[in-house]
C-alpha cells in the first residue's frame, strides 16, 4: 500500500509533495472531500503504535473545544480524528509498512529513503527488523546492532521458529479476549522481544536513528553484512544471567548483549 493523507488547502502539504517527487502508484487523498474510514485509521494507528501519535494539537477545534485542558484517551483521540479531518496530522505518508508523520523536517527527510529501499527488499519484513533494532539496541555500537539484526534473520531460518522477520519479531503469546475481537494483543511480558509486550508505546519518536537501521536491516537482509553471532538465535543483557542460557554456547559478544547458540 502506498498512500498520502494530505490536504490540497494545505500549502505545506503541497510544497512537501513536490519536494519528495512523488512517483506513480500512489494514492494521494485529499481528506477534506474524502475523510478518513475507520478501518484505514486502525491501519494508520497499527503502523503508528497510537490514535495520540497521528493526533494534531495545532487543529483550530482543538482550541475551540477546551480540549486542552481536557484529559484525551485513546478513544477519544480516535473519536476526534473521525469526527473532523483537521484532527489528523498532515501529511501522512505510508509505503507498504512504513509510516510518516507531519511536517517535520526529520519526519520528510526519511521518506524518500524508504521508497528507494523498498524496491530491494520486502519492506515489511526490512521494517520489522530495523523497528526491533530500534527497541532492542538503539545505543549499542554498530556490530551489536547488526547483531540484533542477525538474531531475527538466523530465527527465520531456523525449523524452530516462524519462516519470516516480521513473525518471529511479533512472536507471542496472544490475549484470546483479544482474538475473540478480531485484535491482535500481547499478553505482557510474554513474547520473544520484550519491548512488544512491555506495556509501552511502540511508536518511533527518532526518525533519524530508525533511518539508520532501516539501512542495517536491508543489508543484512540481502548479505552485504555478514553475520556476525556465528549463528546466533539468542541474546541477553550482560547486566543479567537469565535461566535458560545454561545449556547454550556463548558465540558472541556485542556491546552490552551476549549471544547464544544451543550447547550440542
Amino acid at each position: 500500500m502506498k498512500k498520502i493523507y494530505s490536504l490540497k488547502s494545505c500549502n505545506t502539504c503541497q510544497r512537501i509533495l513536490k519536494t519528495l517527487e512523488i512517483p506513480n502508484g500512489y494514492i494521494i487523498q485529499n481528506m477534506k472531500e474524502s475523510p478518513i474510514s475507520n478501518n484505514d485509521l486502525e491501519h494508520l494507528k497499527t503502523l503508528s503504535g497510537s490514535y495520540e501519535a497521528l493526533f494534531s494539537k495545532r487543529a483550530k477545534l482543538y482550541k475551540e473545544m477546551g480540549l486542552k485542558n481536557k484529559v484525551l484517551k485513546e478513544h477519544d483521540f480516535k473519536q476526534l480524528i473521525l469526527k473532523h479531518y483537521t484532527f489528523l496530522k498532515r501529511p501522512i505518508i505510508v509505503v507498504e509498512n512504513q509510516i510518516f508523520i507531519g511536517n517535520s523536517a526529520k519526519t520528510i527527510e526519511a521518506a524518500p529513503n524508504i521508497e528507494a529501499i523498498q524496491e530491494v527488499q520486502d519492506p515489511r519484513q526490512v521494517s520489522c527488523i530495523a523497528k526491533n533494532i530500534y527497541f532492542e539496541a538503539s545505543g549499542e555500537p554498530l556490530e551489536g546492532q547488526i547483531a540484533v539484526a542477525h538474531v531475527v534473520l538466523n530465527r527465520a531460518k531456523s525449523s524452530n521458529y516462524p519462516n519470516t522477520p516480521c513473525e518471529v519479531v511479533y512472536q507471542a503469546r496472544l490475549s484470546k479476549w483479544g482474538l475473540e475481537r478480531g485484535k491482535v494483543i500481547p499478553l505482557r511480558n510474554q513474547c520473544q522481544f520484550s519491548w512488544y509486550c512491555d506495556g509501552k508505546s511502540d511508536l518511533i519518536k527518532d526518525w533519524n536513528r530508525y533511518r539508520k537501521f532501516v539501512s542495517i536491516a536491508h543489508d543484512a537482509m540481502s548479505g552485504e553484512i555478514q553475520d556476525n553471532t556465528n549463528g546466533a538465535l539468542w541474546y541477553h543483557a550482560n547486566y543479567v544471567n537469565p535461566y535458560w542460557n545454561r545449556n547454550m554456547q556463548l558465540v558472541a559478544y556485542h556491546g552490552a548483549h551476549k549471544f547464544y547458540t544451543k550447547n550440542y
